[in-house]
């Protein structure tokens, strides 16, 4: 969600960092944080409130979905 060292539009701002740990049963478990900030002030917020958050959570899914078949293809 970066264009170099800037975030895509309509990003302001965004941070996505995740962490791997033991879990019971020889399991991993993913623990994942995205924040973002938009521009356009109050549109922006309102935009974030109606549609981003949704699609947001959307991309994390997705993202952690991305990982787990790649770190268990790794795992093999």
């Amino acid at each position: 969600v970066h264009d170099g060292d800037k975030p895509s539009p309509p990003f302001r701002e965004f941070h996505f960092h995740y962490w791997l740990d033991d879990a019971p049963g020889g399991r991993t478990r993913v623990t994942t944080t995205m924040a973002y900030t938009l521009p356009w002030g109050i549109l922006g917020r309102l935009f974030d409130l109606i549609l981003m958050r949704r699609i947001s959570s959307g991309m994390v899914r997705t993202i952690a979905a991305n990982m787990k078949q790649v770190y268990e293809a790794r795992a093999r």
